[in-house]
């Protein structure tokens, strides 16, 4: 997809420092995967939607893609950025729709695999997304990566939500303000019952085994990564699949931003990204 560079001056957007290994790990465990989920047929590693009990995996992933790029107002000629893209199961059910699809992933297997499906994957983080991607898109999804975004020791110095924040600048840059469609939308794990951030940097070995706190620094240690809780986006329309939050504690949302999050007009305030 043509980039176009629009230089209009922007505000130079900053993470907030960390001191937690976020990439590292996050490549490591979608590395590991590479190595035996695509021989099992698995290419999707969210939950899908299951309209009834004997659904197949197949079919919950298709539905959960249609709901997605539905929320995204995606059709013929659209653009879409997939952060986190895995192994292109979105972008493939994007260029179905006529649309004009990218995905970025910070593991360099999954984009060699959506190459070879003939999909536009880059190696790239979301934050280092240069000023030529401003203003490419009609709208962005972040199907699962959010989770990878913010880590324990964000969430033990307060810094998760900046964290956040920082996506969200980054997303409202991405987008055409003049697009008619203007969307981000987002899968998230979220936490019912919010551990202690430094339970979770332990060893699970040192936690009493079978705890909330023993599988999530297990999850940590295994993943990298921290989960949000649930909340409504600064005051944002949101349309949440109650099925998956009842289920799951996943909640999927479609939200048209106001000032304060991402996406037209104001000022902001499956796989890795």
């Amino acid at each position: 997809m043509a980039m176009v560079t629009r230089r209009t001056p922007r505000r130079i957007v900053r993470d907030p420092p960390s001191p937690a290994p976020r990439r590292s790990r996050v490549r490591t465990c979608y590395s590991v995967f590479d190595a035996f989920f695509p021989r099992l047929g698995f290419f999707d590693l969210t939950e899908g939607i299951y309209d009834r009990p004997d659904m197949s995996y197949e079919q919950a992933q298709a539905n959960q893609h249609d709901y997605l790029l539905g929320q995204l107002g995606c059709g013929r000629d659209s653009r879409i950025l997939d952060i986190g893209c895995g192994y292109g199961t979105l972008l493939l059910r994007a260029r179905d729709r006529g649309a004009r699809a990218v995905g970025i992933t910070v593991s360099p297997e999954q984009a060699r695999h959506c190459r070879r499906a003939g999909l536009d994957a880059r190696v790239l983080d979301y934050r280092a997304l240069g000023a030529e991607w401003d203003g490419q898109f009609d709208g962005v999804a972040a199907n699962g990566s959010l989770e990878h975004f913010a880590q324990p020791a964000d969430a033990a110095t307060g810094r998760d939500d900046a964290v956040y924040r920082s996506l969200f600048r980054r997303v409202h840059r991405l987008i055409d303000r003049r697009s008619p469609t203007c969307r981000f939308v987002t899968t998230a794990i979220h936490f019912v019952r919010r551990p202690d951030p430094t339970e979770l940097m332990r060893h699970p070995l040192r936690l009493r085994t079978g705890s909330d706190t023993f599988h999530f620094a297990l999850l940590n240690r295994s993943f990298g990564g921290w989960y949000p809780v649930g909340g409504n986006s600064n005051g944002a329309p949101q349309v949440t699949s109650t099925w998956l939050r009842r289920w799951t504690g996943r909640t999927t949302t479609g939200a048209r931003p106001r000032s304060g999050s991402a996406g037209c007009g104001g000022s902001s305030g499956r796989g890795p990204g």
